[in-house]
């Protein structure tokens, strides 16, 4: 089955992260940023459908930011802010401001699992996301998961494992990569039923695309 992984932690000061109108006014100042703009997920902005946006930089040229005083200013806010700390690690990504302090970016789709889910829901939802779309480490990330895994990991199956094994937050879901999904005994389906399985997890993705913003 695909590796389990988490998404990044930006250890930034909250200098890279930002609400839809705190982009449109940074942007207003520096339009040529736009393409250093990505949408961030963690748990509560899958969950509730909450807009939010990362300035990635790790990617910029010297001449870039050169060109982006804005950007050049949060770059060396992030540095600053990492330099306070204690923490040994932190310290040392202070030589690379323009990067998340741990910074795991997944160049294909994948599967995202929240962390944390309400013990309300029957089953924790997933979705699919593309490289485009950056992500927190209040996510799993399952890189190269297909429609299979992803119908398995959203069965009433695979959610009556979960709840047996799972660790709480309050009386929440918390989703473990350790303890759920790598000890999880996967079925192993015939041709016809593995089909059947990708039908149905298409016809969750179907159901979502129907009602936007539900």
């Amino acid at each position: 089955m695909p590796k389990i992984g988490i998404g990044s932690q930006p250890i930034d000061g909250g200098n890279y992260l930002f609400t839809e109108l705190e982009k449109e006014g940074f942007l207003a100042s520096e339009p040529t940023a736009a393409r250093f703009f990505h949408p961030w997920l963690g748990s509560r902005e899958f969950l509730h459908g909450e807009t939010r946006w990362c300035l990635w930089l790790g990617n910029a040229s010297v001449s870039d930011m050169a060109a982006m005083p804005c950007c050049q200013e949060r770059a060396n806010a992030v540095r600053d802010y990492r330099l306070s700390s204690k923490r040994r690690q932190t310290l040392k990504a202070a030589e690379s401001p323009q990067h998340f302090g741990t910074e795991i970016i997944v160049k294909g789709s994948s599967v995202l699992v929240p962390k944390v889910s309400s013990e309300r829901r029957r089953y924790i939802p997933l979705g699919f996301i593309g490289p485009e779309t950056f992500c927190s480490d209040l996510v799993f990330l399952i890189p190269d998961a297909t429609l299979y895994h992803f119908g398995v990991l959203h069965s009433q199956f695979h959610s009556a494992w979960m709840r047996t094994v799972a660790g709480r937050l309050k009386s929440d879901y918390r989703y473990s990569g350790g303890i759920v999904y790598n000890n999880f005994i996967w079925p192993d389906p015939m041709p016809e039923q593995r089909a059947a399985i990708e039908s149905c997890a298409q016809g969750v993705l179907n159901a979502r695309e129907a009602h936007p913003g539900a």
